[in-house]
């Protein structure tokens, strides 16, 4: 990846990072995921997504300029 558009570390980032390793592994946050909200996520699910929801979306610098909404 060019140095221009590599993307910075964030608190989102590693939020993602650690539900997405839960997510796709425990069959009740894919049910979760799936549903959009009609099945529950696993306690450990859940406390992910909280942190992952809090962490807000991260912002990038676009290589002309703009800052733009991931």
């Amino acid at each position: 990846m060019p140095e221009s558009i590599a993307m910075p570390s964030s608190p989102w980032h590693a939020a993602d990072a650690a539900y997405l390793a839960h997510h796709f592994r425990c069959p009740h946050c894919i049910a979760a995921g799936a549903t959009q909200g009609e099945r529950a996520r696993c306690v450990v699910g859940q406390a992910l997504w909280t942190a992952y929801v809090e962490a807000g979306l991260p912002l990038f610098q676009h290589p002309k300029g703009a800052t733009v909404l991931v």
